[in-house]
């Protein structure tokens, strides 16, 4: 899941700014509580996401913590943290980068094998603790660790459809977004994480198409008949059943916000991936070396001078207290709004 979503902070007004600010310095806060300060490194966009999801779903205001996240000298803000949805989020987090690092630990190369391994090994107690948290709140580990442990022997199968070669990956995210809010699933919640799933995984195999065909690994564009445009329509079948859930679901706060990320972040990730591969009949011609010379040539200086730009997006690494340095961006648009920016990967005060 780790990587998937973007930050909302580009598309979105400076409450909305402030009020991801709080959700993601929350569940960062919440990693360090249950498993230690190190585990703050793993605080994400998608883990914020489902704290958020949850959070907005419950009738009552989230509780506030006033606090210093990240940086004990950096005045106090208002965080969501210590509620059941941040400490599900980080439980969450801890249990993907495991599956993360299992999946890493049979890969072919031995250096990633064996930092795989020995990460794995000292996860092993926080892992435990947080199998424990998630199924002391209802959620079905052993459903998830079963569905996904089928990947193999999926990919393996004659037929190796999409449908069926994406089945775990939806699972384990139905499962993740159907238990965000209650102990119960929620069916509108399951269905939508389900296509959410398959977008990623397919999107993965976009990605990883061109590195999966020299390595001789198996990757279901490669081993499919099916063309481009079969693809896009498949994916874009699948974003739809996630904004016919999402739009069947009644929530209590954020939810603007919600949809910035999901759909306006999924969507412009379609839409990337569909430009990576071009408008070619197959999977198969242009190499991803030919591709990135192509768009290393489109590049202009002035577009390479524009970095800070958007500099209110917390993806985007800011010199000084989240202000770009002189208050302005590159682009002269001001960025006092830049305290609202969060701290993902961002050289802020939070």
């Amino acid at each position: 899941m780790f990587g998937f979503l973007d930050s909302p902070c580009k598309r979105c007004n400076p409450a909305d700014h402030s009020i991801y600010r709080a959700y993601f310095c929350g569940v960062s806060t919440q990693l360090a509580r249950d498993y230690g300060n190190w585990a703050r490194s793993l605080t994400n966009r998608d883990s914020t996401f489902v704290s958020l999801l949850g959070a907005s779903l419950e009738p009552e205001e989230p509780r506030r913590e006033s606090l210093t996240c990240c940086n004990p000298l950096a005045k106090e803000r208002n965080l969501y943290s210590c509620d059941p949805h941040s400490r599900y989020a980080a439980a969450v987090t801890i249990c993907g980068i495991w599956t993360k690092l299992r999946d890493d630990s049979m890969d072919e190369t031995w250096l990633r094998r064996g930092v795989s391994r020995t990460l794995m090994a000292a996860l092993e107690r926080s892992v435990g603790k947080a199998e424990a948290i998630l199924i002391s709140g209802g959620f079905p580990v052993e459903t998830v660790h079963q569905a996904l442990g089928r990947q193999e022997s999926v990919e393996l199968d004659s037929s190796r459809d999409w449908e069926t070669c994406s089945e775990p990956t939806a699972v384990a995210f139905g499962k993740i977004f159907g238990h965000s809010a209650t102990s119960e699933s929620n069916p509108k919640l399951e269905a939508a994480g389900a296509s959410l799933g398959r977008i990623i995984y397919m999107l993965d195999a976009v990605k990883d198409q061109e590195t999966d065909r020299s390595r001789g690994r198996f990757n279901p564009l490669i081993e499919s008949r099916r063309t481009i445009a079969e693809l896009w329509d498949w994916l874009g079948a699948e974003l739809k059943q996630v904004e016919q859930a999402f739009s069947a679901i009644s929530f209590f706060r954020n939810e603007s916000l919600l949809q910035s990320i999901l759909f306006d972040g999924v969507g412009a990730k379609v839409a990337a991936a569909g430009h990576g591969v071009g408008t070619r009949a197959s999977f198969s011609s242009e190499t991803a070396s030919k591709r990135k010379k192509k768009r290393r040539k489109k590049r202009s200086p002035d577009q390479k001078s524009r970095w800070y730009e958007s500099c209110c997006d917390p993806c985007l690494w800011c010199p000084g207290d989240c202000g770009c340095g002189s208050g302005t961006s590159s682009a002269g648009d001001g960025c006092g709004v830049c305290d609202c920016g969060g701290c993902d990967s961002c050289g802020c005060d939070c």
